[in-house]
Order: C-alpha cells, then sequence, then structure tokens
C-alpha cells in the first residue's frame, strides 16, 4: 500500500495558481462586462481537490430557484449602507460574485472581500407570485 506523496511547495503554489487565476480572471471578467465596476471580490468557495487544489465550480448553481441577496450596513468598515440585488433566477457561482461585487461597493465593506459561502435566512418574499429565498453573503477577510 503505497502513502501519499508530500508536493514540494514550488510545485504546490504552481498548480494552484495554474487553478486558481483563470477563476480569479473569470470573475473579473464578468464583473467588467455586467457593470464595468473595479473588481474586489475573491473567490473562494471552492471545492478542493486531494492535494489542495482548487476546483473550479463557478458554473455550478448553489441554491435553485430564484434569490435575493442581502446585506445589513455596517459602520466600522463601511459607511452603514445595506444592500439588496436583484431577484436572481437559479444563479451559478459566478454570477454570485458579481452580486458580492456589487455589494462590497454598496456598503464600503472591502475588507470582508473573500466570497466563501452563501447563508440562507428564514425570510422568503413572494414576487409575482414566485416565493423568493433571502440569503447572506459569507464574506471572509
Amino acid at each position: 500500500m503505497s502513502e501519499k506523496r508530500e508536493m514540494p511547495e514550488n510545485e504546490f503554489r504552481k498548480k494552484y495558481a495554474e487553478a486558481s487565476d483563470p477563476m480569479h480572471k473569470k470573475v473579473e471578467d464578468a464583473i467588467k462586462a455586467a457593470s464595468g465596476a473595479d473588481f474586489w471580490v475573491y473567490y473562494s468557495a471552492y471545492e478542493s481537490d486531494p492535494d489542495g487544489i482548487p476546483i473550479d465550480n463557478l458554473d455550478e448553481i448553489p441554491v435553485p430557484g430564484k434569490v435575493m441577496m442581502v446585506e445589513q450596513g455596517d459602520n466600522f468598515f463601511g459607511d452603514g449602507k445595506g444592500y439588496r440585488s436583484k431577484v436572481l433566477d437559479s444563479p451559478t457561482w459566478l454570477d454570485l460574485c458579481v452580486a458580492a461585487n456589487e455589494m462590497i461597493l454598496a456598503t464600503g465593506d472591502k475588507h470582508h472581500i473573500f466570497l466563501e459561502a452563501v447563508v440562507a435566512t428564514p425570510k422568503t418574499l413572494f414576487q409575482d407570485n414566485d416565493e423568493v429565498k433571502i440569503l447572506r453573503f459569507s464574506m471572509g477577510s
């Protein structure tokens, strides 16, 4: 039975960059196409392979159905303004990156820029007879 080989640090860094750099470029391009805004969000809600190398899941839908992303304003890191996205229909992680970037700019919180997950809230709303789930971003620093 063979034991897993420990990858040298320089090899790990190279493979990590080869996997993550195209994802960040894809996010940056989507933000520029959607709004032309500055690129702030860093995507980190991906899975990793057994060696810890990121796996691109930007085209996956984490929450099917209609959702609205909301964020309460904060005077410590931002200017106290909150954020509400437009209603998104089965958004991909890439769509959520665009919304997270909008949220960063709307709230002024440029400290919490790593999109780690989305979190359900106990609230829903109804729009045109459709249920819209209210979600929040889980952002790291």
